[in-house]
Protein backbone atom coordinates (compact mmCIF):
# COMPACT_ATOMS: atom_id res chain seq x y z
CA UNK A 1 0.00 0.00 0.00
CA UNK A 2 2.78 2.66 1.25
CA UNK A 3 6.01 2.67 -1.07
CA UNK A 4 8.72 3.37 1.33
CA UNK A 5 12.00 2.79 3.16
CA UNK A 6 12.28 5.01 6.18
CA UNK A 7 9.57 6.06 8.99
CA UNK A 8 9.74 8.86 11.41
CA UNK A 9 7.42 7.27 14.20
CA UNK A 10 5.53 10.02 16.22
CA UNK A 11 7.16 12.46 13.57
CA UNK A 12 5.77 15.41 15.76
CA UNK A 13 6.13 18.97 14.48
CA UNK A 14 8.17 17.62 11.27
CA UNK A 15 12.11 18.66 12.81
CA UNK A 16 13.79 15.35 11.67
CA UNK A 17 11.68 15.53 8.49
CA UNK A 18 13.14 18.65 7.77
CA UNK A 19 16.91 17.56 6.86
CA UNK A 20 15.70 13.75 6.24
CA UNK A 21 12.28 13.23 4.31
CA UNK A 22 11.75 13.12 0.73
CA UNK A 23 10.25 10.31 -1.32
CA UNK A 24 10.11 7.09 0.13
CA UNK A 25 9.85 8.41 3.91
CA UNK A 26 6.86 8.32 5.82
CA UNK A 27 6.22 10.45 9.11
CA UNK A 28 3.20 9.29 11.11
CA UNK A 29 1.36 11.18 14.42
CA UNK A 30 -1.50 10.81 16.43
CA UNK A 31 -1.80 14.46 16.85
CA UNK A 32 -3.49 16.13 13.28
CA UNK A 33 -1.86 19.86 14.20
CA UNK A 34 1.37 18.35 14.66
CA UNK A 35 0.44 16.87 10.88
CA UNK A 36 -0.46 19.98 9.74
CA UNK A 37 2.97 21.83 10.82
CA UNK A 38 5.34 19.13 10.11
CA UNK A 39 3.40 19.34 6.31
CA UNK A 40 4.77 22.73 5.84
CA UNK A 41 8.96 21.66 7.01
CA UNK A 42 9.09 18.37 5.67
CA UNK A 43 11.19 18.05 2.61
CA UNK A 44 9.19 17.55 -0.70
CA UNK A 45 7.88 14.04 -1.16
CA UNK A 46 7.42 13.19 2.47
CA UNK A 47 3.87 11.07 3.23
CA UNK A 48 2.67 11.89 6.29
CA UNK A 49 -0.09 10.06 7.98
CA UNK A 50 -2.58 10.06 10.64
CA UNK A 51 -2.40 7.18 12.68
CA UNK A 52 -1.64 5.37 16.21
CA UNK A 53 1.30 4.07 17.02
CA UNK A 54 -0.08 1.08 19.36
CA UNK A 55 -1.19 -0.05 15.98
CA UNK A 56 0.17 0.44 12.48
CA UNK A 57 -1.46 0.34 9.01
CA UNK A 58 1.50 -1.30 7.16
CA UNK A 59 2.51 -4.85 6.05
CA UNK A 60 5.22 -6.70 7.75
CA UNK A 61 9.01 -5.59 7.28
CA UNK A 62 7.64 -2.57 5.02
CA UNK A 63 10.71 -0.20 6.59
CA UNK A 64 14.32 -0.27 5.94
CA UNK A 65 14.69 1.97 8.98
CA UNK A 66 12.84 3.67 11.96
CA UNK A 67 13.76 6.64 13.68
CA UNK A 68 11.88 7.26 17.22
CA UNK A 69 12.61 10.71 18.61
CA UNK A 70 11.16 11.07 22.38
CA UNK A 71 7.63 9.77 21.72
CA UNK A 72 7.55 6.71 23.50
CA UNK A 73 6.69 8.25 27.07
CA UNK A 74 3.93 9.79 25.55
CA UNK A 75 2.50 6.85 24.90
CA UNK A 76 0.05 4.66 27.60
CA UNK A 77 1.73 1.42 26.42
CA UNK A 78 4.73 1.96 25.03
CA UNK A 79 5.84 -1.94 24.63
CA UNK A 80 3.11 -2.17 22.50
CA UNK A 81 4.63 0.64 20.00
CA UNK A 82 8.14 -1.15 20.16
CA UNK A 83 6.68 -4.58 19.46
CA UNK A 84 5.18 -2.63 16.27
CA UNK A 85 8.05 -0.99 15.29
CA UNK A 86 9.87 -4.61 14.80
CA UNK A 87 6.95 -5.47 13.31
CA UNK A 88 7.12 -3.24 10.20
CA UNK A 89 11.24 -2.96 10.51
CA UNK A 90 13.98 -4.77 8.79
CA UNK A 91 17.01 -2.81 9.41
CA UNK A 92 18.17 -0.45 11.94
CA UNK A 93 16.30 2.11 14.79
CA UNK A 94 17.67 5.07 15.77
CA UNK A 95 15.67 5.59 18.83
CA UNK A 96 16.29 8.89 21.53
CA UNK A 97 13.75 8.47 24.51
CA UNK A 98 13.02 10.57 28.10
CA UNK A 99 13.93 8.72 31.04
CA UNK A 100 13.84 8.62 34.89
CA UNK A 101 17.24 7.88 35.95
CA UNK A 102 18.07 11.55 37.03
CA UNK A 103 15.82 11.84 40.84
CA UNK A 104 15.32 15.58 39.92
CA UNK A 105 14.50 15.19 36.24
CA UNK A 106 12.20 12.13 37.87
CA UNK A 107 10.62 14.50 40.44
CA UNK A 108 9.76 16.96 37.87
CA UNK A 109 8.23 15.49 35.44
CA UNK A 110 5.40 13.43 38.00
CA UNK A 111 5.10 17.00 38.97
CA UNK A 112 4.24 18.27 35.43
CA UNK A 113 3.04 14.73 33.79
CA UNK A 114 3.00 16.65 30.19
CA UNK A 115 5.97 18.09 27.68
CA UNK A 116 5.27 21.59 26.97
CA UNK A 117 1.23 20.77 27.09
CA UNK A 118 1.52 17.10 25.68
CA UNK A 119 0.78 14.49 28.20
CA UNK A 120 3.12 11.72 29.24
CA UNK A 121 1.58 8.98 29.87
CA UNK A 122 4.46 6.41 30.43
CA UNK A 123 7.44 6.91 33.16
CA UNK A 124 10.38 4.60 32.98
CA UNK A 125 14.38 4.04 33.72
CA UNK A 126 16.45 3.34 31.15
CA UNK A 127 17.04 -0.46 32.34
CA UNK A 128 13.20 -1.29 31.88
CA UNK A 129 13.47 0.77 28.16
CA UNK A 130 16.15 -1.40 27.30
CA UNK A 131 14.53 -5.05 28.69
CA UNK A 132 11.49 -4.28 26.15
CA UNK A 133 13.99 -2.83 23.46
CA UNK A 134 16.38 -6.12 24.00
CA UNK A 135 12.91 -8.82 23.37
CA UNK A 136 12.55 -7.69 19.81
CA UNK A 137 16.23 -5.73 18.87
CA UNK A 138 20.31 -6.15 19.51
CA UNK A 139 21.27 -3.21 20.97
CA UNK A 140 24.70 -1.57 19.21
CA UNK A 141 25.44 1.70 21.17
CA UNK A 142 23.73 3.49 24.05
CA UNK A 143 24.76 6.85 24.81
CA UNK A 144 23.45 8.30 28.02
CA UNK A 145 22.56 12.25 28.10
CA UNK A 146 22.13 14.61 31.40
CA UNK A 147 19.94 17.85 31.42
CA UNK A 148 21.30 20.10 33.65
CA UNK A 149 18.74 20.16 37.15
CA UNK A 150 17.09 23.33 36.38
CA UNK A 151 16.80 22.97 32.89
CA UNK A 152 13.07 21.66 32.91
CA UNK A 153 10.79 24.63 33.93
CA UNK A 154 12.86 27.01 31.13
CA UNK A 155 12.34 23.96 28.51
CA UNK A 156 8.41 23.88 29.50
CA UNK A 157 7.98 27.39 28.71
CA UNK A 158 10.10 26.93 25.38
CA UNK A 159 13.07 28.95 26.25
CA UNK A 160 16.48 28.20 24.58
CA UNK A 161 19.85 30.15 24.74
CA UNK A 162 23.39 29.43 23.61
CA UNK A 163 24.12 29.57 27.15
CA UNK A 164 22.30 26.81 28.85
CA UNK A 165 23.66 24.89 25.82
CA UNK A 166 26.71 24.87 26.41
CA UNK A 167 26.77 24.63 30.30
CA UNK A 168 24.71 21.84 29.04
CA UNK A 169 27.72 20.20 26.97
CA UNK A 170 29.44 20.86 30.24
CA UNK A 171 27.40 18.94 32.57
CA UNK A 172 27.48 15.99 30.17
CA UNK A 173 31.26 15.87 29.93
CA UNK A 174 31.38 16.03 33.73
CA UNK A 175 29.00 13.13 33.88
CA UNK A 176 31.30 11.13 31.78
CA UNK A 177 34.37 12.16 33.60
CA UNK A 178 33.25 11.02 36.83
CA UNK A 179 31.51 7.86 34.98
CA UNK A 180 28.16 8.85 36.71
CA UNK A 181 26.13 9.42 33.35
CA UNK A 182 24.11 6.55 33.55
CA UNK A 183 22.56 7.54 36.99
CA UNK A 184 21.92 10.96 36.28
CA UNK A 185 20.62 10.56 32.88
CA UNK A 186 17.37 12.51 31.58
CA UNK A 187 17.37 11.13 28.20
CA UNK A 188 18.98 7.90 26.35
CA UNK A 189 20.16 7.20 23.00
CA UNK A 190 20.11 3.77 21.49
CA UNK A 191 20.62 2.11 18.19
CA UNK A 192 19.79 -1.23 17.30
CA UNK A 193 18.46 -3.43 14.66
CA UNK A 194 16.04 -6.59 14.29
CA UNK A 195 17.41 -9.37 15.95
CA UNK A 196 14.73 -12.21 14.12
CA UNK A 197 17.33 -13.00 11.67
CA UNK A 198 20.00 -14.39 14.13
CA UNK A 199 17.40 -15.75 16.04
CA UNK A 200 15.90 -17.92 13.78
CA UNK A 201 19.55 -19.18 12.65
Amino acid sequence: MYKAYILDFGCGEGRWLEENGGPGVIGIDLNPVFLKEARQKAKEGTELILCDGHRLPFKDKSFKMVNVWEVLHHMKIYRFAIKEIDRVLEGPLSLSESIDNDPVFRIARRITMNWRGIPIESLFRSFELIAEIEKYFKIDEIEYIGYLPFWHPFAQLGFRSKVITYLGRFYNILLRKFRIEKMLASCVQIQCHNNTNEASK
